[in-house]
């Protein structure tokens, strides 16, 4: 370690605690998406609450859609 106990080069980031992290948040956004499509299904059919249920649909989709590029990113970055 150099003089001043600071770290000089490229610091290893904790990969496996971030891809841990990353698999929560997408079982979290694929539960939260399972009961909203039978929200949407068996639920009230106004406006307001479908708009509100497509919304969430599509947020939560989209967070389950880009899951497994970020993990291949942030595998190929902890290489």
């Amino acid at each position: 370690m150099p003089s001043g106990g600071e770290h000089q080069g490229r610091d290893e980031w904790p990969v496996q605690h971030l891809l841990q992290f990353l698999r929560f948040i997408a079982t979290v956004a694929l539960t939260i998406l399972i009961i909203a499509v039978l929200g949407l299904a068996l639920g009230p059919k106004d406006a307001g609450t479908v708009t509100l249920y497509a919304l969430v649909i599509g947020l939560n989709a989209l967070i389950a859609l880009l899951y497994w590029p970020v993990v291949r990113f942030v595998q190929r970055r902890g290489r």
